[in-house]
């Protein structure tokens, strides 16, 4: 497994549609078990002074007892340092301790390559819902018009004439969905800058009074539904001591102001 495959394009059927995602996405949309994760794992390192060779310290130890031409004096304690990568379950029932089997890597990436290496082995071997995924869209459209026609037992170019309007159909869907949604999103982000202005405007041109506060205090005790219903009653009041029919902006964004105000 390298990155590369991990972030090439594929083509994955589901429900009867293509979607595009990366071989990455896949393999972690898909991994039901999500059962691996790298460890880092550490150890204290002497230093040699002269040559820069470095010694863990179990092997520092067992030098000092072992070698009698060993010279401690010519080392220096370094500090704690990555020691390698190894591969551990989320849950530890399948192996001691959580380790798995005991395959140890020099950097993080290729630990984590090789967790997508056995994720992509065991949706091949056990996840038979993942669905099937192409190279290219052109092989999943045939996959598609071949399901189409045995399904409803008819010859490939009439699978294939359906498919083709079903695509057109769909395509034509999605574009008024993004029209709609991008006119949504319009709206909705013009009426955000209309109420950042308006409401403070609004909520200046108000000021509140003894009843407005005294309104206030007596929907601290009520539950939650009575007490947004006396808050209602008392801005609506409080805007008919103004000569006020109703809020131009936003309603509760006024009232949030107000109440700020009293510091109820």
């Amino acid at each position: 497994m390298t990155n590369e495959t991990l972030n090439q394009t594929i083509y994955v059927v589901i429900d009867g549609e293509i979607e595009p995602m990366t071989y990455r996405d896949y393999l972690k949309t898909f991994d039901d078990e999500d059962k691996l994760y790298v460890k880092e794992i550490t150890a204290d390192y002497y230093r040699h002074k002269y040559s820069g060779e470095y010694l863990e310290e179990s092997e520092y130890n067992e030098k000092m007892e072992w070698e009698e031409d060993f010279k401690p004096d010519e080392w220096e304690y370094f500090g704690e340092n990555t020691k390698h990568y190894e591969l551990y379950m989320r849950s530890p029932s399948q192996f001691k301790n959580g380790k798995t089997d005991g395959w140890q890597f020099d950097d993080e990436e290729q630990a984590e390559l090789e967790i997508f290496e056995r994720t992509a082995n065991w949706i091949s071997e056990k996840n038979w819902d993942a669905p099937q995924w192409f190279y290219t869209e052109q092989a999943a459209d045939a996959e598609i018009i071949e399901s189409i026609a045995t399904c409803y037992e008819i010859d490939n170019e009439v699978a294939a004439h359906i498919y083709r309007k079903e695509k057109i159909v769909n395509a034509i869907r999605a574009d008024r969905e993004t029209t709609r949604r991008a006119k949504v999103t319009a709206e909705n982000e013009a009426r955000k800058a209309y109420l950042a202005t308006a409401v403070p405007a609004e909520a200046a041109a108000i000021t509140i009074d003894e009843k407005f506060i005294d309104d206030l205090k007596e929907a601290e005790n009520l539950t939650k539904k009575d007490k947004a219903n006396r808050h209602a009653s008392a801005l609506k009041g409080l805007l008919e001591r103004h000569g006020k029919e109703k809020i131009e902006s936003d309603f509760w964004q006024v009232f949030r102001i107000l109440k700020a105000q009293a510091k109820i």
